[in-house]
């Protein structure tokens, strides 16, 4: 693929390259169209006319099988979906791009929603396409209907149905709605009882835009990428994606300054590859799904993810080069792009160490080369500060990839309003907020000086507010003021964070603001902990109980250890374990919840007196073999000297007969292992104790834990000193 040939008609003011032309240029291009239309004359009249678009969609193939292969025969459709913005006008966009035979829509109705199918009565309006009420859709086009008189409100549901009397054939649609759809049999278009809608969908059939008019609005932001952005783990008709949140802040501004947000977003989509109903790459769909939508100002791209996944040959490069190219489309246009950064996936089916190493040169590229009109940092609105590659658990929907409703309500929070909001440049501020850590560790009542660099690329100088915000567990001193950058220049914002009297997880936010304008935050997550207590770093279940063994999964495989077992053999939550001439403390939790520490880079400060020469691990290896898991820990000591020792955990089951590995100390032996379809192993499962030098003439400030472990993971129940 070559996106510079690609999108060369998009940067000389092209409107549209035939998709067929496209794959000489670059390749096999996706089966199906063969070209997309160009803008039709409504959307190319749309600046400056009033119309903006209130709601889309982005569409992709028909499937092999259901409702978007076989199509409707004597059917009526009826969509339901949720406007951004109001008007008093509407127009409706429908798509055949995906089709190879013409489709023929009998009749249009548009109406406010009641609810589920219903209609408001009084509201429902035939739609008509150049004052016919029966259109045809040529295959491979998108045609719009005209201006329709329909009080819209903002963030409310509105209604299209459209019946066909002969069959379609296979249908262009969009999956994965998130929202419930609705078909009935037979001529239903009209209805506003929902009595005949008896069949529901999860999918949009042939609609793929709507269009208000209303001047005040100022134009319209593009929500583009992949299952994020069209709001995978969200719950259900709650409207609940990142862009519907989005949507609700930027209908908060003043009036005059409010703009539309539209959902360009695809499940399973990729930058560079093209597929079926994972849709077309974000090069081949760019000006369909994102620079033609009505009032299109700024595009938020997020897209990425699935690339680095799914093809472990790609190098950052591959990805920032089709970045700038897409920018590039975007600005001969005039429209502004948003780069968002790639949330942390570890834990994710398809995550490796190695993809998570592009993911971080991707990230950087996006935060500071400039390219980007401005930085949406999702990643770090989502980490979990004891783990910074994967998700907080708060905002993780458990696939450790899709955030939940609360995640996706942080990324749209953290989100730059005025990189888009049309302000001015006196009213906004572009640039950067980048801190000196992504994630700190304290002990309670200690410090640690911070800095975040602030970076501007306005031409002027700008002066700027700024405030710490914490929930409580740390504090920031001094906790606001005022910075002021040159043109173009860079200022290091000094900060020092006070850990509390008690242990738990925080996050420093810093907002910064220009006049009564908010300009940009950016944060950083915090971990007080107590010396050797790790609850604060739990992010793991090892432990179940006898009868809801589900609720532990120790390596993954569903495998748990029995806290029954665990008690007869004298260990019980807070009790003392010795063991190879270390006083551990087993974890104080009850049964089926995190009660052990996965490492994956986490820095924890152990309780290590004066004179220690070795630290002691209690915990095991996932790996249920002989071999066992291993990997290298780093040791900080107070005079800012470090080593690196490597730690090693038999498997917990030593492979049914073995014997300890790394010169491990057999803590407590259990007849049985609990698995989570409910069962029990009679095989024998064990805890180990494991030692490791330190310099005795030295104090230990903290230890990093193994980021990178061989042969499955490493888990950690206490840390103790002798």
């Amino acid at each position: 693929m070559t996106p510079l040939l690609r999108l060369l008609g998009h940067a000389l003011g092209v409107t549209a390259l035939p998709l067929a032309v496209l794959a000489g240029l670059a390749g096999p291009a996706l089966a199906g169209p063969a070209h997309v239309a160009a803008p039709d004359a409504a959307t190319q009249a749309a600046s400056g006319s009033g119309w903006v678009g209130t709601w889309s969609t982005a569409t992709v193939q028909p499937g092999g099988s259901g409702l978007s292969h076989t199509g409707f025969t004597d059917q009526t459709i009826r969509n339901v979906v949720h406007t951004s913005v109001g008007g008093d006008r509407v127009r409706l966009r429908f798509s055949n791009v995906f089709g190879t035979t013409p489709l023929v829509l009998d009749k249009v109705y548009v109406g406010v929603r009641s609810t589920g199918a219903g209609v408001r009565a009084g509201t429902e309006r035939a739609v008509s396409f150049a004052g016919d009420t029966t259109v045809t859709i040529p295959a491979g086009e998108r045609i719009t209907s005209d201006p329709i008189s329909l009080s819209v409100e903002p963030a409310s549901d509105l209604v299209v149905s459209i019946y066909v009397d002969a069959a379609t054939g296979p249908l262009t649609w969009h999956p994965n709605a998130q929202s419930t759809n609705y078909y009935a049999d037979g001529d239903h278009a009209s209805d506003t009882d929902p009595a005949a809608y008896t069949h529901t969908d999860t999918s949009w059939f042939v609609l793929d835009g709507v269009d208000v008019n209303n001047p005040a609005v100022k134009g319209a932001v593009v929500t583009f990428g992949p299952s994020t952005t069209d709001g995978d783990a969200s719950t259900r008709d709650a409207n609940r994606r990142y862009s519907d949140d989005l949507a609700r802040r930027l209908l908060a501004l003043p009036a005059g300054e409010q703009l539309s947000v539209l959902n360009a977003g695809i499940s399973a989509n990729q930058l560079l590859a093209d597929g079926t109903t994972n849709g077309q790459s974000a090069g081949h769909r760019w000006q369909r799904d994102a620079l033609d939508q009505t009032g299109v100002k700024a595009i938020i791209l997020w897209e990425g993810s699935n690339d680095i996944g799914n093809h472990p040959e790609y190098t950052p490069g591959d990805l920032t080069d089709e970045y700038q190219q897409l920018i590039d489309a975007a600005h001969a246009r005039g429209i502004r792009v948003i780069g968002a950064t790639l949330q942390p996936d570890e834990g994710a089916g398809y995550y490796t160490p190695a993809g998570d190493a592009v993911r971080e040169d991707v990230n950087d590229w996006i935060r500071t080369s400039g390219a980007f009109d401005g930085v949406a940092d999702f990643d770090r609105a989502l980490l979990d500060p004891a783990d910074p590659k994967r998700m907080l658990p708060a905002y993780d929907s458990g696939d450790h990839l899709h955030p939940n409703d609360t995640g996706y309500q942080q990324i749209a929070d953290t989100i730059n309003l005025a990189l888009f909001a049309g302000q001015g440049e006196q009213a906004s501020f572009w640039g950067t907020a980048r801190p000196s850590t992504t994630s700190l560790t304290l002990g309670t009542g200690s410090t640690s000086d911070q800095s975040v660099a602030i970076t501007s690329y306005a031409g002027r100088s700008v002066t700027l507010h700024w405030r710490a915000e914490t929930s409580g567990t740390v504090s920031v001193q001094p906790a606001a003021g005022i910075l002021r950058l040159g043109a173009g220049a860079t200022a290091q914002l000094p900060l020092t964070v006070v850990g509390g009297a008690t242990t738990g997880s925080d996050v420093v936010r810093i907002n910064l603001s220009l006049g009564d304008t908010s300009a940009l935050a950016t944060q950083f997550a915090v971990v007080v902990q107590k010396p050797g207590d790790l609850s604060p770093f739990y992010n793991n279940t090892g432990i179940s109980d006898d009868g809801a063994v589900g609720e532990g999964n120790l390596d993954g495989g569903g495998y748990s250890y029995s806290a029954q077992a665990l008690a007869a053999a004298g260990i019980v939550p807070g009790g003392a374990v010795h063991a190879d001439g270390f006083d551990y403390t087993w974890p104080d939790v009850p049964s089926g919840r995190p009660d052990n520490v996965q490492t994956a880079g986490q820095t924890v400060v152990p309780d290590t007196p004066a004179g220690s020469a070795y630290l002691g691990f209690l915990g095991t290896g996932s790996n249920s073999g002989t071999v066992g898991s291993e990997g290298d820990l780093t040791i900080t000591y107070t005079d800012g000297t470090t080593s690196t020792e490597p730690l090693g955990l038999s498997g917990y089951a030593l492979g049914f007969g073995g014997t300890p590995q790394f010169g491990n100390v057999v803590v407590v032996t259990l007849p049985y292992r609990n698995k989570s379809d409910g069962t029990r192993s009679n095989d024998k499962m064990y805890v180990f104790s494991q030692r490791v030098p330190i310099d005795p003439s030295k104090t230990v400030a903290s230890v990093t834990l193994p980021s990178s472990v061989s042969r499955g993971q490493l888990h950690v129940f206490d840390i103790a000193a002798q």
